[in-house]
């Protein structure tokens, strides 16, 4: 089975909306995974 089944591009606005919590299309991962503080660096454009 494929490990991306669905794969989608967002606007950074989309994603600092879903960082806020109040996204209804979009959820982003806990702020305990790296995943998140990735996503929060890009999204805050602090990404070095």
């Amino acid at each position: 089975e494929e490990e991306m089944a669905d794969v989608r591009w967002f606007h950074r606005d989309e994603v600092l909306l879903a960082l806020s919590g109040k996204s209804e299309n979009l959820a982003i991962t806990a702020p305990i995974a790296i995943a998140h503080h990735l996503i929060k660096a890009w999204a805050s454009n602090t990404l070095t």
